[in-house]
């Protein structure tokens, strides 16, 4: 069976899961790769899929 590889993805190789994964700065919704927009004064943790507030800043709502 073939895998398809969303836009923004990339395939991987475990014998599990998906077959692919999401690029660093995406977040997997259902079968798609989504831009995470992180907020002013922000920046995307290192899985790239979340983001934190910077320094002297919190995050509120």
């Amino acid at each position: 069976m073939a895998i398809l590889v969303p836009a923004n993805a990339r395939a991987t190789e475990r014998s599990y899961g998906r077959g692919w994964e999401c690029r660093y700065g995406f977040r997997q919704i259902e079968d798609a790769c989504v831009a995470v927009k992180a907020p002013e004064h922000a920046f995307l943790d290192p899985s790239g899929d979340r983001w934190k507030c910077g320094r002297g800043f919190v995050q509120t709502g």
